[in-house]
């Protein structure tokens, strides 16, 4: 079991590491943005942020005699540039702070199973409410003025009535360790539903790893991690463990 993980994961954890263009650590004289500021003024999330770059630089260091290092840079760009975009919707510490600390648990992980120390699943998994309930993702489209004024009539009312351009619904279940879940994926200005069914096993309290299958055929794996209670990352890959395809902060439904 061990080696059969370790297996699909290795490139997955490739798929994580951090382009030069866009490490964690940057000079706080040239903070710019407002959680940049946040960051250099907190001890707490400086240090999260030095914790970040250190765990980058590793992950660096696997790609070394990677013979698909160009195409892994290429979708490590997409998968870094999502994570600080949403990073950077931040406006407050705490926000930040769950932010670092979900992308340090993957990144941790993810680092372990390719030096081959992914641990077989936990025998007795201690519970966690985490990978039980209903969850939802929304996106909303915000577009400039310009991009707007390019509308047709139709996608204006659309855009106008701030419905979800982007909604996903999913709902978990676990027992010992076993987890099941159903839900859905929709876009609001398309006609596209897809129903999906995933099942996973609990690797360590707060992470899982299992595939996930569409109703329109074909399967993908993913990984499932718990940043608290309230929130849940999904992170979905190619059949083949290689390409990162969405990356999903959940919210718990209330």
């Amino acid at each position: 079991m061990k080696r059969l993980l370790a297996t699909w994961l290795l490139p997955l954890a490739v798929g994580c590491v951090a382009l030069p263009s866009l490490a964690a650590s940057f000079p706080c004289q040239q903070a710019s943005s407002a959680q940049e500021k946040l960051i250099c003024q907190t001890p707490a999330l400086s240090q999260l942020d030095d914790e970040l770059a250190k765990e980058w630089q590793k992950s660096r260091a696997f790609l070394t005699g990677n013979a698909e290092r160009v195409a892994q840079d290429k979708i490590l760009m997409q998968f870094q540039r999502s994570w600080l975009s949403s990073r950077n919707t931040c406006r407050d510490e705490e926000c930040l702070r769950q932010s670092y600390q979900q992308q340090l648990s993957r990144l941790r992980y993810l680092n372990d199973v390719t030096l081959h120390t992914l641990p077989d699943p936990i025998a007795r998994p201690r519970h966690n409410s985490c990978f039980d309930g209903d969850y939802s993702y929304e996106y909303y489209l915000q577009l400039p003025a310009q991009e707007y004024d390019e509308l047709s009539d139709y996608f204006k009312e659309m855009y106008d009535q701030k419905a979800p351009y982007h909604l996903v619904n999913v709902t978990l279940n676990t027992e010992d360790g076993d987890i099941t879940g159903n839900g859905s994926v929709a876009f609001r200005y398309a006609t596209k539903l897809d129903d999906i069914t995933l099942s996973a096993r609990q690797m360590t309290d707060t992470q899982a790893i299992g595939q996930t299958e569409s109703s329109f055929g074909g399967q993908k794996k993913l990984l499932l991690t718990c940043v608290d209670n309230r929130q849940l990352q999904i992170t979905v890959f190619d059949a083949a463990g290689e390409s990162y395809l969405f990356d999903y902060l959940m919210s718990r439904g209330k």
